[in-house]
């Protein structure tokens, strides 16, 4: 009696260990990367600055030349795109008041209207040009 719970002990520590597979339809694919514990750190400090996981920035960053934008400029580029959009729709406005006057269905933008407008776009390129 005494050889079967010895024998049971010995067959669990002959058990291979069971290996984790991960299941995912969007990233079915997975491989182990070795590196130092500083490169690792590294790594998870650069990875959480772009609020991704060490996983999704190694990928970026073995795809792309550039690391991922930062939350700020991704902050500010949507800004930017923002601003653009805005000025976008005033632009148009003053063009559709334009085209309404010359059919007699509107008075046409003011100078000041224009001018405000073209400041404003000078400004915005300005922007853009230092953001690139």
């Amino acid at each position: 009696m005494s050889e079967q719970p010895e024998a049971a002990a010995a067959a669990d520590q002959m058990k291979p260990l069971r290996q984790r597979h991960w299941r995912s339809d969007r990233y079915p694919d997975a491989f182990t990367v070795r590196c130092t514990p500083d490169e690792h750190r590294e790594l998870a400090e650069r990875a959480a600055k772009h609020e991704l996981s060490l996983s999704r920035y190694c990928v970026w960053a073995g795809r792309r030349e550039a690391p991922p934008p930062t939350p700020e400029e991704t902050q500010r580029l949507r800004r930017l795109l923002y601003d653009l959009h805005k000025l976008g729709n005033n632009v148009n406005q003053l063009a559709h008041t334009l085209h309404a006057s010359r059919k007699g269905n509107a008075t046409p933008p003011s100078t000041a209207d224009i001018a405000a407008a073209a400041a404003s776009l000078a400004e915005l390129i300005a922007d853009v040009r230092a953001q690139l």
